[in-house]
């Protein structure tokens, strides 16, 4: 990509981060003096006895009830928390005129917020949860302040449970402060991108250690939309607008694949097929694998390593499932847990060609393209599974990064042998490249 570009453009989506943030802090200080300037406009005017404990008068409560909903709609809505919603919304606005100086500082057009019909709606959804949560607020600092007049307790008493859910509230407005300013953003680079033909995000944001193994293994990543709205953060759903989960700190940038060189595409761009680096389109595709038996002849005649897993199939130290895509997807459900304790999230490994268990068995779905690479991949991963057990089937060391490029190039020398066409020029380039997918990837998992 080129430098100026990417420059440019990680400056302005530090800037919006930056003004992100500012909003977020505004508006909790409002939120939080909204509730406490509801609080002191009922509590000083409750009735108390000679020893300052509250009065359960019931025209003084009945007085009380009045004085909330005197702010509020039948709903008992504050008429504060609701000029709150009003002050989202204008911070949500003003996040329209920060992007719109970012598009035209890349040289496209300014936006107009009459095109952003889909944004309107995402807004509205934001603005409409605000309420409701604005609602929930108000009607349990009414309901305290009720049972502690019923109960007799000292004003102390009362403004100490008073701030106790004070608090709680602020608590949980911040969150949705900070879900509502930047998932508004999300949704109109997003609805903006597409008016200006961009297919292509990259996820882009902080690289450090305080990152979830979500952004960890999407960090820089380029991906069409279908591919985003395809992960799944393990938090809430929309990816694009949630990024990977609640107060994430990183945004989808709109990019075009030819801003990137060849190599730059190879490690950043995710490539649905058989393997992250092969082409979906080959003569590989022409050997019809329909069962055990026909993966062992395709096996046995070509390489050392291929040989070895075929004779692995055959004496049932691995075990080969040739799976249609909803077989295969059920299998990928049934070890959720393994895969999001290694740091994956299962709609990876559903679009996945294949996988190779712990256990040494592999699963492959045979709907996917390259039916016979993905075995070749997967069985050498199976190999190393097997190797905690009979060291001698594989070799060290143990990393992720060395686990890859012995599947990779398992791949490779399986095609030459063949004669089949290479996606990698020499296996040096393999390796290279396989290393920066590893570094990108899988830089925080632990060497296997």
């Amino acid at each position: 990509m080129p430098s100026r570009l990417d420059q440019v453009s990680r400056a302005l989506f530090a800037r919006l981060s930056e003004r992100e943030d500012s909003e977020i802090e505004g508006l909790n200080d409002a939120y939080r003096g909204a509730l406490e300037q509801t609080i002191e406009r009922v509590v000083g005017d409750l009735p108390r006895d000679a020893d300052g404990r509250l009065e359960p008068d019931p025209v003084a409560l009945a007085r009380l009830r009045r004085e909330f909903d005197r702010f509020g709609d039948a709903q008992g809505a504050s008429l504060l928390l609701e000029q709150h919603v009003e002050r989202v919304s204008a911070a949500l606005t003003r996040q329209v005129d920060v992007l719109s100086d970012g598009w035209q500082r890349l040289g496209e057009d300014p936006l107009e917020s009459d095109q952003l019909a889909l944004s309107t709606l995402v807004k509205a959804n934001y603005l409409d949860g605000f309420t409701e949560l604005g609602r929930y607020h108000h009607n349990a600092l009414r309901d305290a302040v009720m049972r502690q007049a019923l109960g007799r307790a000292t004003e102390r008493d009362l403004r100490a449970e008073l701030q106790r859910i004070t608090g709680k509230a602020a608590s949980e407005v911040d969150r949705q402060h900070h879900d509502a300013v930047i998932g508004y953003s999300r949704a109109v680079i997003s609805e903006s991108a597409e008016q200006r033909g961009y297919e292509h995000f990259q996820y882009i944001g902080p690289d450090d250690s305080a990152n979830r193994p979500f952004c960890d293994r999407h960090v820089d990543k380029i991906y069409t939309r279908e591919e985003i709205d395809a992960l799944d953060n393990g938090q809430i759903a929309n990816v694009f607008l949630t990024g990977g989960g609640y107060r994430c700190r990183h945004h989808w940038r709109p990019v075009r694949p030819e801003w990137f060189s060849e190599e730059e595409r190879d490690v950043l761009l995710k490539v649905q097929g058989a393997s992250l680096f092969e082409d979906p389109e080959g003569p590989w595709n022409d050997v019809e694998i329909a069962s055990i038996e026909d993966a062992v002849q395709e096996l046995i005649p070509y390489t050392e390593r291929a040989r070895r897993i075929a004779e692995l199939i055959e004496s049932g130290d691995i075990t080969l499932s040739l799976l249609d895509t909803a077989s295969y997807e059920a299998v990928v459900e049934d070890w959720r847990d393994n895969i999001i304790e290694a740091g994956s999230t299962v709609e990876d490994f559903k679009s996945f060609s294949g996988f190779a268990a712990s256990s040494g068995d592999i699963f492959v779905n045979i709907d996917k393209p390259g039916v016979i690479l993905t075995i070749v991949h997967e069985g050498t991963h199976a190999m190393d599974w097997l190797a905690e057990a009979d060291p001698t089937l594989a070799v060290e060391p143990r990393s992720f990064e060395e686990l890859e490029i012995r599947a990779y190039t398992a791949e490779y020398e399986y095609k030459g042998a063949r004669g089949w066409p290479q996606r990698f020029t020499s296996r040096i380039q393999l390796i290279r490249t396989v290393r920066e997918l590893a570094r990108v990837a899988y830089s925080q998992q632990d060497d296997q």
